[in-house]
C-alpha cells in the first residue's frame, strides 16, 4: 500500500516544527532552564539561563552541610554569589558540593588605585579555580556600600581591577557592578553609558545589573518606583550594542522581594505577600528567559536575614535547626527549573 504525502502536508508539518520550537522550552536535568530561539535567518539556537542565589557569606559550615546543601539540591540550584566576605571556608565548603561561587570585590574602605589593584590580584590569584568570576564593587553607582557613586572614579578602578585580574588569571569573569535600578540619572543605564564614555570598554567581560523593582510585578511598566523597571531591561542591552559590545552577556546579579517581617509590615510601601513574592519571582524568571543576552540570574536571596533592617527577602525561612521551612518562592523556584 503505497502512502502519498502532499505537498501542503509537508508544509504543514515544517510549520509545526518551527511553532513548537519557537514557543516551547527544553528543561534540562541539571535544574537550568534553556530557552530556544529562532533568528530571523531562520537558524535555531539554544542557550542556558543559568538560576542562582546570593547567600549570606557568614553561613556556619555545620549549618550549610545539614540545611543549604540538600535543599539546594531539592530546588536544583548551583550557582551562589557572595556578596562581600569572600573566605577559604565557604568557598570551600561550595565548591566541594559542586557549587559555582561568582564573588565581589569588596575592599574595607577605599585605598588608593595602587593598593586596589594588589587587592584584586591578591583575591583573584587566592582564589583561583574555586571562584569562577568577580564583581567589580556592590551597587557602586550607590553610596550605600561607602564608595563615592563617580562613575568616572569607577570606571578608573574598573580598567585597574581588570587588569590585575587577568594577570593573576587569564580566564578570570569580570563582571561591572551591580548597578541598582535601570533608569534614572545615576541608575543602570545611564551608568554604563558613562562607563563606555570614560573609556570603559574592554575593560569588562559581563555586564552587571540588579534591576529591582519591589514590591510590585515585573511585568508592571513602573517607572514612578525609583525608576525601577525590569520589563525595559532591553534599553540596557541597547546601550552595550551601541557601543559595540552586542556579544557581551548581561547577569542579573540580584533580584527580588521584601516579604513582611516586624520591622517592615505587610502595609509597609517595599513589601509584598509571600504568595506575590513566589509570583512575582516566576514571572520575572519567565520574561528573562525570553531574553537571549540575559545568561544569568541571581535570586536575592536564599534565607531570609535576621537583620530586621534588611528585611525577610529568602527564599526560606532562617532557621538553625531542623525542620527547615521553605516559602511559596522557593516551591515557585523549584517547579520553574525542573
Amino acid at each position: 500500500m503505497k502512502i502519498r504525502i502532499s505537498e501542503n502536508s509537508v508544509w504543514i508539518a515544517f510549520l509545526l516544527f518551527v511553532l513548537i520550537f519557537s514557543m516551547g522550552l527544553i528543561r534540562t536535568s541539571s535544574g537550568f532552564e534553556s530557552s530556544t530561539a529562532i533568528h530571523s535567518s531562520g537558524s535555531i539556537i539554544t542557550r542556558t539561563m543559568i538560576i542562582g542565589v546570593n547567600m549570606y557569606s557568614g553561613t556556619p559550615s555545620d549549618q550549610f552541610y545539614a540545611r543549604d546543601v540538600p535543599l539546594l539540591n531539592d530546588i536544583g540550584i548551583k550557582y551562589i554569589r557572595i556578596g562581600t566576605n569572600v573566605n577559604d571556608i565557604n568557598v570551600n565548603m561550595m565548591v566541594n558540593n559542586g557549587i559555582s561561587v561568582l564573588g565581589t570585590f569588596a575592599p574595607t574602605g577605599w585605598p588608593d588605585p595602587v593598593a586596589f589593584g594588589d587587592y584584586v590580584y591578591n583575591k583573584v590569584s587566592k582564589f583561583a579555580g574555586r571562584v569562577e568570576g568577580w564583581v567589580v564593587l556592590n551597587e557602586a553607582n550607590t553610596n550605600y556600600f561607602g564608595f563615592s557613586g563617580d562613575v568616572v572614579e569607577y570606571t578608573s578602578l574598573l580598567k585597574i581591577a581588570y587588569t590585575r585580574a587577568k594577570e593573576a588569571d587569564p580566564n578570570i569573569k569580570i563582571i561591572t557592578t551591580n548597578a541598582l535600578a535601570l533608569e534614572g540619572p545615576s541608575s543602570g543605564i545611564a551608568f554604563l553609558q558613562g562607563i563606555y564614555a570614560n573609556g570603559g570598554k574592554g575593560y569588562f567581560d559581563i555586564v552587571g545589573i540588579d534591576p529591582y523593582c519591589y514590591p510590585e510585578s515585573p511585568l508592571e511598566p513602573n517607572v514612578d518606583r525609583w525608576g525601577h523597571s525590569f520589563w525595559n531591561l532591553p534599553t540596557l542591552r541597547d546601550v552595550m550594542v551601541a557601543n559595540g559590545d552586542g556579544d557581551k552577556p548581561v547577569w542579573i546579579v540580584e533580584f527580588g522581594y521584601r516579604t513582611p517581617s516586624s520591622n517592615y509590615p505587610v502595609d509597609h510601601w517595599s513589601t509584598c505577600t509571600e504568595a506575590d513574592q513566589a509570583t512575582f519571582l516566576v514571572q520575572a524568571l519567565e520574561l528573562a528567559k525570553t531574553w537571549p543576552w540575559l545568561e544569568r540570574f541571581y535570586i536575592y536571596e536564599w534565607m531570609d536575614s535576621g537583620d530586621v533592617q534588611l528585611g525577610y527577602w529568602g527564599l526560606i525561612r532562617e532557621g538553625y535547626s531542623s525542620p527547615y521551612d521553605v516559602k511559596p518562592a522557593f516551591n515557585a523556584v523549584k517547579e520553574f527549573v525542573e
